[in-house]
C-alpha cells in the first residue's frame, strides 16, 4: 500500500485513461475497462487468503476496437485473457 497522494498509475507503469461516469481513470492498456457503481462488498473472511467480493452495476463498458473480430464479436484469441 502507498501513502495518499501516491500515484500508483506511475508505480505500476500504467497510463491513466478518463471515465465518463465515474471518478477514478481507468487503465489505457487494458483491453477492457469497465466504469461501476458499487451496489455491495462481501467480505469472506479476516485470515490469510480472504478477500472481498464485489457486487457491481456495469454501468459503461469501454473495449479497444482490435479485440473485435469480423462478425462485431470479442475474438477471445485476440484477447488472450485469463479470468
Amino acid at each position: 500500500e502507498y501513502d495518499k497522494g501516491i500515484n500508483e498509475f506511475i508505480k505500476a507503469g500504467f497510463t491513466e485513461a478518463p471515465t465518463a461516469l465515474v471518478k477514478p481513470p481507468r487503465v489505457a492498456e487494458s483491453p477492457v475497462a469497465f466504469e461501476c457503481k458499487v451496489l455491495q462488498i462481501i467480505e469472506t473472511g479476516t485470515e490469510g487468503g480472504a478477500a472481498n467480493l464485489v457486487i457491481c452495476e456495469i454501468l459503461l463498458a469501454h473495449i479497444n476496437e482490435d479485440m473485435f473480430d469480423e462478425k462485431g464479436k470479442i475474438d477471445q484469441q485476440k484477447i488472450d485473457l485469463v479470468g
